[in-house]
C-alpha cells in the first residue's frame, strides 16, 4: 500500500505544486501578495484585457483584484486538492482491484475513463457552481464563459491523463488508454544498429 499509493499520491502533490505556485504567482505575485495582498500586473493586465466585463477604467483593475482574491486564488487551491485527492482515489481502487496475471488491468479501463470524467466534469462543475453561487460572473464577459469551463475541462483531462500515467503501479499502467504509445517508446538504441 506504501509503495504504490502513499508514495506516488506524495510525489504527486511536490511535483504538481510548482505549476499550481506558477499560476497562483501569475495572478498575485507572490512577494506582492504577502506584502500588500494584491495582485501582480501580468494577471491584472490579463484579467483586463480578455476577461473584465467591465468597462470604465476607473474600476477595472478593482475589479480584476477582487476577481483574484474571491474567485481565482480558491479555484486555484481547489484545482490543486482535487486532482490530488482524485489520483489518491485511483491509486487506492487500483491496489485493492485484483490484478495477479498480466492484461487484467486491461478490465478496469472503464473505471479510469469514469474516474477521468469525474476529474473534469466535477471541476468545471464546481467552478461553475461557485461562480454562479457568489456571483464572480460579474466580472466575466459572457462570451468568455464557456470557452472558460471548457478549457478548465480539456486542461484538467490532461492533467490527470498525465498524473495517471506517472504515478499509477506498473500492474494497473494496461488500463490508462493509449499507454501502450508511452511504452513502446524507447530512447535505448537498438543492438542491431551498432
Amino acid at each position: 500500500m506504501f509503495r504504490r499509493v502513499i508514495i506516488p499520491f506524495l510525489l504527486s502533490l511536490i511535483i504538481l505544486s510548482p505549476l499550481f505556485i506558477f499560476i497562483f504567482w501569475y495572478f498575485n505575485g507572490i512577494l506582492t501578495y504577502l506584502a500588500t495582498g494584491d495582485g501582480r500586473e501580468n494577471g491584472v493586465e490579463f484579467l483586463i484585457q480578455n476577461v473584465a466585463s467591465v468597462d470604465d477604467p476607473s474600476t477595472n483593475v478593482d475589479d480584476a483584484l477582487d476577481f483574484i482574491e474571491g474567485y481565482i486564488n480558491p479555484m486555484i487551491i481547489f484545482s490543486y486538492g482535487w486532482h490530488n485527492l482524485i489520483l489518491l482515489f485511483w491509486l487506492i481502487l487500483g491496489r485493492f482491484l485484483k490484478v495477479n496475471r498480466p492484461g487484467v488491468a486491461r478490465r478496469y479501463k472503464l473505471y479510469w475513463y469514469l474516474i477521468s470524467i469525474i476529474c473534469f466534469a466535477g471541476l468545471s462543475g464546481a467552478m461553475y457552481f461557485y461562480m454562479d453561487e457568489y456571483d464572480g460572473f460579474f466580472y466575466m464577459q459572457q462570451d468568455i464563459l464557456w470557452p472558460f469551463l471548457i478549457g478548465v475541462a480539456i486542461l484538467s483531462f490532461v492533467l490527470f491523463y498525465f498524473q495517471s500515467l506517472f504515478f499509477t503501479s506498473k500492474v494497473m499502467m494496461i488500463a490508462i488508454p493509449f499507454v501502450g504509445i508511452f511504452k513502446g517508446i524507447s530512447f535505448r538504441r537498438n543492438k542491431d544498429e551498432d
